[in-house]
């Protein structure tokens, strides 16, 4: 041993396995199996949503959004559990939700559509959009299919009036965030357009769980809802 370690060679130690310990082929080959019906399972998921999309397209009443930040898409994901919940407030106002407690609420909503519209007008402020951005070229039916093979898009068929205006303002809120990350050379303006529309998509995610306590119904919340509250503080 002593002749080992002056020829530097690591000496060996009795009982010590040569050989490298080896994966057992039948549960690497049950872990690529598993993989392999896990990306299936995606990929039928993917095509579900998209073969969905498409069948709510032929709806003359379709709006499509395509969402290109984070806070659109966080909004867009909050518009679906919020329309839903906003129609059963109305569809039981005066039976099982007392009359005077959705006027209340329907009234909050109204101000927050507001609020988001005022929001949408102070982003467009030296903010120049092109045709076609911020949805106006989903208009064709031809391109609203090939959006809607996109997984960042959506599609909507609004069952309330303020679902259908939440919509649109989002579209074009945005567009005009995406050129504020992009473009804007403004860092303090571009940051202040951020932190008010995170404040606004906390807000809205606030104003659905409000709706859907007095619905006394399952809302959802948002995969990333967290991250929101964060940047927010």
């Amino acid at each position: 041993m002593i002749e080992e370690m002056i020829e530097g060679k690591k000496p060996e130690r009795k009982g010590e396995s040569e050989v490298a310990p080896r994966v057992d082929e039948a549960t690497r080959q049950k872990e690529i199996e598993v993989a392999r019906a896990k990306k299936d399972r995606s990929s039928k998921i993917r095509a579900s949503l998209r073969a969905r999309k498409i069948r709510m397209l032929e709806d003359p009443s379709a709006i499509m959004f395509l969402a290109r930040t984070r806070e659109g898409r966080m909004m867009a994901k909050i518009v679906s559990p919020f329309d839903r919940l906003v129609n059963s407030v109305r569809m039981r106002a005066g039976t099982t939700i007392p009359v005077e407690k959705a006027v209340e609420l329907l009234r909050e909503v109204e101000y927050f559509t507001q609020r988001l519209g005022e929001l949408e007008r102070s982003l467009s402020a030296g903010v120049s959009l092109p045709h076609g951005t911020g949805g106006f070229s989903y208009d064709t039916p031809e391109s609203k299919m090939l959006m809607a093979e996109n997984n960042s898009s959506y599609v909507y068929l609004p069952r309330s009036e303020e679902s259908k205006k939440m919509v649109h303002i989002i579209k074009r809120i945005d567009p005009m965030l995406m050129q504020y990350r992009t473009v804007c050379t403004d860092l303090e303006r571009a940051s202040d357009a951020i932190m008010k529309t995170v404040k606004a998509v906390v807000e809205f995610h606030n104003l659905t769980q409000k709706i859907a306590d007095l619905a006394k119904a399952e809302y959802i919340h948002p995969k990333g809802i967290q991250s929101m509250f964060s940047a927010e503080a």
